[in-house]
């Protein structure tokens, strides 16, 4: 048997919460092709992980990162944390949708976290779709507050009915490109107006 790569005594951990057992993980094709012990060693690389942990990639749910994948695709601060997948556009802030004469209002907006980044118009399936290969895989989230800066600028108020509507046609647009969810930092003050009039992924009210 041959392997692209063979993964020699390491602690395998799996996830599930069990201890730790001490074996060997063989890749092929870019796949765990096999799991156990003394594996045949035939493979074009051997990794000797004697007394290294060996685990699924984790999971960074809160991240910031669509801030910096595009200008730092290989993403080399996660993975060598063993970080394989990132969710991000959290705290109520995704630099998409942008619409119509926004950019610059965007831009403005999150200068304080992201002054690199070129913002220019487009709805969040172009956003998805432009979206740079990346070292990790991404989750994303629609921003909440972006919704309210599209829709309504920067009025220190609750939204209208027809801006509620607005908003709510946006994010149902972001959720039919597949995007993760729609994050509300209510902390931030315009997106902490009390209100009865609440929207739901169907868009119900």
């Amino acid at each position: 048997m041959s392997w692209d790569i063979l993964i020699r005594g390491g602690i395998l951990i799996d996830g599930s919460g069990r201890p730790g057992e001490i074996g060997d993980i063989a890749v092929g094709d870019g796949r765990i092709a096999a799991i156990g012990r003394s594996l045949p060693t035939g493979a074009v690389k051997i990794i000797d992980a004697e007394g290294l942990a060996v685990t699924p990639g984790f999971i960074d749910i809160k991240t910031h990162s669509d801030f910096t994948l595009p200008i730092n695709p290989k993403a080399e601060s996660k993975v060598r944390q063993g970080v394989t997948t990132e969710i991000i556009g959290h705290c109520g802030f995704s630099v998409a949708p942008v619409l119509p004469g926004k950019a610059q209002l965007l831009a403005d907006y999150l200068s304080g976290g992201a002054p690199w980044l070129p913002f220019r118009e487009m709805r969040f399936p172009e956003y998805l779709d432009s979206f740079p290969a990346v070292a990790v895989n991404t989750g994303m989230l629609v921003g909440h507050n972006t919704l309210r800066l599209m829709v309504m600028g920067l009025e220190d108020r609750a939204p209208t009915q027809a801006e509620l509507d607005a908003m709510i046609a946006l994010l149902e647009e972001g959720l039919a490109a597949a995007r993760s969810g729609s994050p509300r930092a209510s902390s931030r003050r315009r997106a902490a107006f009390p209100s009865r009039r609440k929207y739901s992924p169907s868009g119900r009210c």
